[in-house]
């Protein structure tokens, strides 16, 4: 997701959701804002990313499913550069 628009990402999770069965789970990731090599990636490895909050990433959730019809959670990795959203479908 870290290469992708807000809209891009939120047609992805939309059309993965749709292929997921009930109670099956779904992650995707993104690096963090704040990380602290991205200075470093992008000038030496220019490797630059779209880097989200957790607001973001929330929002990518709250745009691609109803929250009746699903559990979702947001959190960071161990090392707080990379952030998850899990989305469980209900059965």
């Amino acid at each position: 997701y870290d290469y992708l628009a807000h809209n891009v990402a939120v047609k992805l999770t939309k059309t993965c959701l749709q292929m997921l069965k009930p109670n099956g789970t779904f992650l995707f990731a993104n690096y963090a804002e704040g990380t602290p090599d991205a200075g470093y990636r992008e000038t030496f490895m220019d490797w630059v990313l779209l880097l989200r909050s957790e607001v973001d990433m929330w929002n990518i959730v709250n745009a691609s499913v109803d929250r009746n019809t699903v559990e979702a959670q947001v959190f960071f990795g161990e090392n707080r550069n990379v952030l998850y959203a899990v989305i469980e479908k209900r059965g």
